[in-house]
């Protein structure tokens, strides 16, 4: 614990943390596929490896003045791609 609790904190130590867990959280991009509840930190963690999985990945681009936008496109593909294969979709908005 800190000296200096968060908002976030206050809310937490107020409502309890059975209550506060029932709620849905709307800080994650990401749903499970399999339904279960997303863990932040695992979320987190899994999103680092499949930005680093994407960074490392050659991605052919051709020399025009969209390969910025196409480098961009390709990278969020290839996140998807590894988020999906360990088990997060994005949600619908």
């Amino acid at each position: 614990m800190t000296d200096f609790p968060t908002d976030w904190w206050n809310e937490f130590e107020q409502l309890g943390e059975e209550e506060v867990r029932k709620r849905p959280s709307h800080s994650s991009a990401y749903t499970r596929t399999d339904g279960v509840p997303v863990d932040p930190l695992h979320q987190q963690a899994t999103l680092a490896q499949c930005k680093g999985e994407a960074a490392t990945t050659q991605v052919q681009i051709g020399n025009s003045m969209y390969g910025a936008l196409e480098h961009k496109q390709k990278e969020d593909t290839i996140i998807s791609a590894c988020m999906a294969r360990n088990g997060y979709i994005q949600q619908q908005q």
